[in-house]
């Protein structure tokens, strides 16, 4: 059916968009794990910071060096929580994952279109 110009077309298009799904993917990847990396810290941060409110209301010895330390680490909980939808790692993540996906359908049709010939 088709020319083997056009055949040989199809055949770099679909091995240049597998090279683009790949990347969009590892860079999905990447977010998921760069996201990952800053909600730990925040959910990390927060459970110590209730586990040290707990302590300072049962132990009145070193109740000074624990709120001071439950101030300190409310500061960066708070932070971390102010710059994680700043830096839109997540958002990022997905619009990759979304476009790895349309890539992936495009190979299809090509391939689709290799066949029938």
């Amino acid at each position: 059916m088709y020319q083997e110009t056009t055949i040989n077309l199809l055949k770099e298009w679909r091995l240049y968009l597998i090279r683009l799904q790949i990347a969009h993917y590892k860079t999905s990847q990447k977010y998921i794990f760069q996201s990952f990396w800053i909600k730990f810290p925040i959910v990390i941060l927060s459970a110590l910071s209730t586990a040290l409110s707990i302590s300072a209301i049962s132990n009145n010895n070193n109740q000074t060096v624990i709120i001071n330390l439950i101030g300190a680490l409310t500061i960066a909980v708070t932070f971390l929580n102010i710059i994680e939808p700043k830096l839109g790692f997540a958002s990022l993540a997905s619009r990759h994952k979304v476009q790895s996906s349309n890539y992936r359908k495009i190979i299809m049709m090509i391939e689709k279109q290799l066949v029938v010939q």
